[in-house]
């Protein structure tokens, strides 16, 4: 079993260092791990720090103008050999210490969305869905599964929060 893990970058020089530090060093057992940034023709500085990366175990694509997000994520996922997928934000809005957490239970019992948050934990829901809605308290919790175009398994990502 393979873990990609997609980066989408844009103007990210201050943190793209660190955040690909810690996924190379995330704990994810026995699963191997690839790592596929993208960057979205950023600006900042970004792009060069990029360049001066030697580390063959990082695949870095950049983009020749500003697509988005959404593109920056499809770029990666074409270029994804993994039967897992994780989206991880170059801000490091979410931490890859988590990431064992959200494919143990696809490596275990074979669910098809994981959903991670602090205040519920690990949801897992045996159902694929284009959009699952979960209230608690006065939060909302919405999950976008999207799906590999070659495994046509799960895209882990993390649980969005909204106060209502």
């Amino acid at each position: 079993m393979k873990l990609s893990i997609l980066i989408p970058a844009y103007n990210e020089k201050e943190t793209i260092k660190e955040v690909l530090r810690r996924v190379k060093n995330a704990d994810i057992g026995k699963t191997k791990k690839e790592i596929i940034v993208v960057d979205d023709f950023s600006t900042d500085g970004t792009i060069e720090v990029l360049k001066t990366l030697d580390d063959k175990n990082i695949k870095i694509i950049f983009h020749e103008k500003n697509y988005g997000k959404g593109h920056a994520i499809r770029t990666a996922l074409k270029h994804s050999t993994g039967d897992i997928i994780i989206i991880q934000d170059a801000d490091l809005e979410y931490n890859p210490e988590d990431y064992y957490k959200l494919i143990e239970p696809i490596l275990k019992i074979g669910v098809f969305i994981v959903t991670l948050s602090s205040s519920i934990g690990v949801v897992l829901l045996n159902t694929m869905s284009d959009a699952v809605i979960l209230k608690s308290s006065k939060l909302v919790f919405i999950k976008i599964l999207l799906l590999s175009p070659q495994s046509k398994l799960p895209v882990v990502s993390y649980v969005k929060q909204f106060h209502v």
